[in-house]
C-alpha cells in the first residue's frame, strides 16, 4: 500500500543533492504529492460531477478527449465544474499526464486551462475508459479531499490540509506501494488559505533570520515534547553552498517570526538558539507540546541563491532523510480519520430525485438545478468514521457538509468498525486501512480510501466540538 501525502507543498532535495530555490519540484512526485482542499460545493454542486448527463459522458470518454465533447465543453463554463475536473485529473492521472480544456466556440467564456495528474490512481483514463475500481477509487479520492472551509476568494476551493491517504488496489496491487515522499510543511495559515508571509519574496534585500519573507519550507520532524532538538546546515548531515539561516515552527505549518494580526490562530516560530559557523546556521530548541516541528530555510541574504540540506539531532524522534521517509505516516499523520468508499460517477449512482446543475449546450449559461432535500445526491457514495471520535457522524458532517445535512458529497454511515469487515487491509499489514466496507445499498466496496490526520482538529478547527476524541491516535488504544 502506498501512502499518499495530500498537501500543498514542494519536495525537498533528493539524496546527496543540494537543491536551490529555483529547482523546487512542485506537487508532481511519483509517490504522489498533491494539493488538498476542495470545498463541499466543488464536488456536490457543479455541472460536471453533479450533473447525471455529464457524469455519464465523463466515464464514457477518455479524459484526453473530454474537451472535444460538445455537451461536456458547455458544462465546463461552470467554474465549479472546472475545479472538479482538475481534482478528477489529479486523482486519476500520474505526474506528466495532463489535459487542457477550453471553450471551443469562436467567442470563448473560459480557458484554456491545463490540469496535470498527481496521484496516478488510474492513468489509463487519459486515453481509455475507467473501469469500476478506477471509478470507485477516484470517487473516494475526491470525497477524501473535501473539507468544510471554503476559500472566499475562489468558490469551490477549500483550505489545504496535510492528509495521508491509504488504500489497496486489487487490479494493480503495486499501485499504492513504494516509499512515501518526505512530509513538507504547509505554506499557508491553518484554517485560512492565505500564504504565510515568510514564503513570499522580499520586496527589497533583507538580511538575517528575523525577516518575514524569502524563506522556503523544508521538512517536518517529530520529537518528544520538552526534549532538546538541534537542526543544522553544517553538521548531522546538513550542508549549504552559502550563508544560510534556519527557523523552526510549532506543528506542520510554516510560520512567520511575527504572525500578522489578522491570523490570531497562526502558530508562532519556536524560540531557538542560533549557533552559526562559517556562514552556516544551527538552531536548538525545546520540542513543543505537539511533538511536531516544521523547519524553514533561507539564504542569510534574501538577494542570494543558496542550496541547503538540513540535518538534525534529536531524542527518540524522526527527521526525514532527503530521499524520502517511508515511516512518516506513523510519526506525523497518526490520527485515523475514517474511510471513503462508493461510486459517484454515472447517472446510475445519483438519487432518482436529483436534478443537478447544468449549462446550456448552446448558450453556455448555467443553471443551479433544484435544491436537494436529502443528505447526498450521490446515492452510492459513503463515508464512515474511525473509532477515535466521540461523535463520528457529527465530525463527518462538519468535515464533508460544513455541518449541514443536505448536498453532501457522501452519505455518512457511522463507525467504520460497524460497516467494514477489515480494520487493516491485507496487502500491507500495519497501515490500518479499512477494507470490504458495506454501503447503505448493501454492496461491499473493496476500493475505498482511508485517511489519517496529524491532529484530530486539523480539518474542522480546534474550536469545533466535533473533533473531540475518546481514544487514539494508535488504533490499538481504542479497544
Amino acid at each position: 500500500m502506498r501512502h499518499i501525502w495530500v498537501s500543498a507543498v514542494v519536495l525537498g532535495a533528493c539524496a546527496g543533492e543540494l537543491r536551490g530555490p529555483e529547482d523546487e519540484v512542485a506537487e508532481v512526485s511519483a509517490a504522489g504529492i498533491a494539493q488538498n482542499g476542495i470545498a463541499q460545493n466543488g464536488i456536490a454542486q457543479n455541472s460536471l460531477l453533479a450533473n447525471p448527463a455529464a457524469s455519464d459522458i465523463l466515464i464514457g470518454t477518455p479524459l484526453g478527449l473530454l474537451n472535444q465533447n460538445a455537451y461536456a465543453n458547455a458544462q465546463l463554463a461552470d467554474p465549479l465544474a472546472r475545479i472538479a475536473l482538475r481534482y478528477v485529473v489529479s486523482c486519476a492521472l500520474k505526474p506528466g499526464q495532463r489535459i487542457t480544456v477550453f471553450d471551443t466556440r469562436p467567442s470563448p467564456v473560459y480557458g484554456p486551462e491545463t490540469y496535470e495528474g498527481q496521484l496516478g490512481i488510474c492513468p489509463a483514463w487519459l486515453s481509455g475508459l475507467p473501469d469500476k475500481e478506477c471509478q470507485e477509487q477516484v470517487s473516494a479520492c475526491l470525497a477524501a479531499r473535501v473539507n468544510a472551509f471554503p476559500v472566499a476568494a475562489t468558490p469551490g476551493l477549500g483550505i489545504r490540509v496535510l492528509l495521508s491517504m491509504r488504500a489497496e488496489n486489487f487490479a494493480n496491487p503495486a499501485l499504492w506501494d513504494g516509499p512515501a515522499p518526505e512530509v513538507a510543511p504547509l505554506d499557508s495559515y491553518e484554517l485560512d488559505n492565505a500564504q504565510v508571509d515568510s514564503v513570499r519574496g522580499c520586496a527589497s534585500k533583507q538580511i538575517g533570520w528575523l525577516r518575514d519573507c524569502d524563506w522556503s519550507v523544508d521538512r517536518i520532524g517529530t520529537c518528544v515534547p520538552g526534549t532538546s532538538v538541534a537542526v543544522s546546515t553544517y553538521q548531522y548531515g546538513g550542508k549549504t553552498t552559502g550563508p544560510s539561516v534556519l527557523r523552526a515552527c510549532d506543528g506542520v505549518h510554516a510560520c512567520d517570526a511575527t504572525p500578522p494580526a489578522q491570523f490570531p490562530s497562526a502558530k508562532r516560530a519556536l524560540a531557538v538558539t542560533h549557533a552559526p559557523l562559517n556562514g552556516a546556521d544551527q538552531i536548538e530548541f525545546a520540542c513543543p507540546a505537539s511533538g511536531r516541528f516544521s523547519v524553514m530555510v533561507g539564504a542569510a541574504s534574501s538577494a542570494d541563491k543558496v542550496a541547503i540540506v538540513t540535518g538534525a539531532k534529536l531524542k527518540d524522534g524522526l527527521f526525514p532523510a532527503p530521499e524520502g521517509w517511508t515511516a512518516a505516516q506513523r510519526a506525523v499523520l497518526t490520527w485515523p480519520e475514517g474511510h471513503f468508499f462508493g461510486n459517484m460517477f454515472g447517472r446510475a449512482n445519483f438519487d432518482p430525485g436529483w436534478s443537478g446543475p447544468w449549462c446550456d449546450p448552446v448558450t453556455y449559461k448555467c443553471n443551479a438545478g433544484k435544491p436537494f432535500a436529502g443528505e447526498s445526491a450521490f446515492a452510492h457514495m459513503y463515508a464512515c468514521s474511525s473509532e477515535v471520535w466521540s461523535n463520528g457522524a457529527a465530525y463527518l458532517r462538519q468535515r464533508l457538509c460544513a455541518g449541514q445535512r443536505t448536498n453532501c458529497p457522501a452519505l455518512t454511515l457511522g463507525k467504520c468498525t460497524q460497516v467494514c469487515a477489515l480494520r487493516d487491509g491485507p496487502q500491507r499489514l500495519g497501515d490500518y486501512n479499512y477494507q470490504l466496507c458495506v454501503g447503505a445499498d448493501r454492496v461491499t466496496y473493496k476500493s475505498g480510501i482511508t485517511t489519517n490526520l496529524d491532529d484530530p482538529c486539523a480539518i474542522v478547527g480546534s474550536t469545533s466540538p466535533t473533533c473531540a476524541t475518546v481514544c487514539g491516535p494508535d488504533p490499538s488504544s481504542c479497544g
